[in-house]
């Protein structure tokens, strides 16, 4: 008899096991190369919490919007600000990463002075959406390309005149297409704080992420 049930026992649990849900998470624009200390950091939280996951790589607008959807379970690296208009979607309340945002410029031109940035051309990602409200004030439209690479091309060919990121980001982007901007000002022109979304389908395993990304990240985040 004890025999039947341990066996059953172990049945079950080699049931459960194997049927256990793996959870889809949007990763965007060579972010695993540009945030890979964050993105890792994020793999590791999953992974403490006991939950399976797939990166599945998608364009920007298209993970932002999947997770929104509920087409896949979450989106990996987000700032507060590209998801206020999503209701489905639900904070991890632990920040991964706190950005500071600088201009940047063809290195072979001189910075204009930072009350006239309002005068430039500016290029965004499209599906980046901190651009939107990083150019909010510029008194010019902007531009919107499909890639950060061609976001640099566009500086490259006069197009537009700055581009806003972080330092982490922009360095990574530089050494892979060997373009040549230049960082402006003293100061940045904003930070901002990056987390993790989940659709609200996924809202039962909030808490048990929300205590293993508290175990990985505590409260340092990175400053890229």
């Amino acid at each position: 008899m004890k025999f039947i049930i341990l066996l059953f026992t172990l049945t079950f649990s080699i049931s459960v096991f194997s049927h256990q849900k793996t959870y889809k998470i949007g990763v965007y624009n060579n972010i695993q190369k540009v945030n890979h200390e964050a993105v890792n950091n994020i793999r590791k939280a999953w992974e403490l919490a006991g939950i399976n996951i797939e990166f599945i790589d998608l364009p920007a607008e298209r993970s932002l919007r999947s997770a929104a959807t509920g087409k896949i379970d979450a989106d990996i690296f987000r700032f507060a600000s590209s998801v206020e208009n999503y209701l489905e979607l639900i904070q991890i309340p632990v920040p991964v990463a706190s950005n500071n945002f600088w201009v940047y410029i063809l290195a072979s031109k001189e910075c204009f002075d930072i009350n006239q940035l309002d005068q430039q051309t500016p290029v965004a990602v499209f599906g980046i959406r901190y651009f939107k409200k990083a150019y909010a004030s510029s008194k010019k439209s902007y531009e919107e390309v499909e890639s950060a690479q061609q976001a640099l091309l566009m500086i490259k060919n006069n197009r537009a005149q700055y581009i806003i990121a972080s330092e982490t980001v922009m360095n990574a982007l530089l050494n892979e297409s060997k373009f040549q901007l230049k960082k402006c000002f003293e100061q940045p022109v904003f930070t901002d704080l990056a987390y993790t979304y989940i659709h609200s389908n996924n809202i039962d395993i909030l808490d048990k992420l929300t205590k293993s990304y508290r175990q990985v990240f505590g409260n340092k985040t990175s400053t890229p």
